[in-house]
C-alpha cells in the first residue's frame, strides 16, 4: 500500500449573512475547491436547522437571542 502525505489545507471563510437561500452556492463552491475545513459566520440558522453536505461534518453553535435588533454591530 502507498501512503501520501497532503502539505497544504485548504481554509475557506464566509461570512453567509443568512446562509439558507445561499446554501446551493456553497455546495457548488464546496465541490469545486473541496476545501477541508469551512468556517461560516452569520448563518441564521436555527437550534435545529444543520445543513448537509457530503463528505463534512457540520458543528453549529446557533445565535444568542439579540435585543439590539437584527445585526449585533460593534
Amino acid at each position: 500500500m502507498q501512503q501520501t502525505t497532503k502539505n497544504n489545507i485548504l481554509i475557506c471563510h464566509w461570512n453567509a449573512g443568512g446562509l439558507r437561500p445561499k446554501i446551493n452556492d456553497l455546495k457548488i463552491f464546496c465541490q469545486q475547491y473541496n476545501p477541508d475545513i469551512i468556517l461560516l459566520q452569520e448563518t441564521k440558522l436555527k437550534p435545529n436547522e444543520p445543513i448537509k453536505i457530503c463528505n463534512y461534518a457540520f458543528f453549529h453553535t446557533p445565535r444568542s437571542n439579540c435585543t439590539r435588533g437584527q445585526y449585533g454591530g460593534t
